[in-house]
């Protein structure tokens, strides 16, 4: 289902049509953003876990890319408890 879009007239200092979308509408969109940004951070956070392994291996310090792999995982935490938010307990724990 596509969101519905209104059309209200502006006035005269706009001098046009603008549209507008609903609250169902900017909701889809929110969970749509917060479902690409949880995607990017599961990718971000799997490349430094290999970073990590990677550094390891070399015998370099890891700390600085512990504590920046704890910071992903932090937001996406945030980005998935938003989402949880938006969707509902039973919807999240299916896409995410």
């Amino acid at each position: 289902m596509t969101p519905r879009v209104s059309m209200r007239k502006l006035g005269s200092d706009r001098g046009g049509i603008e549209p507008r979308m609903d609250r169902q509408g900017i909701s889809k969109i929110k969970r749509a953003e917060l479902m690409a940004r949880l995607v990017a951070l599961d990718q971000q956070i799997e490349a430094q876990a290999a970073r990590i392994r990677h550094s390891e291996a070399m015998g370099w310090d890891v700390a600085p890319s512990r504590q920046r792999l704890a910071t992903l995982e932090e937001s996406r935490r945030l980005y998935r408890s938003a989402l949880k938010h938006l969707l509902g307990d039973e919807s999240i724990d299916r896409s995410a």
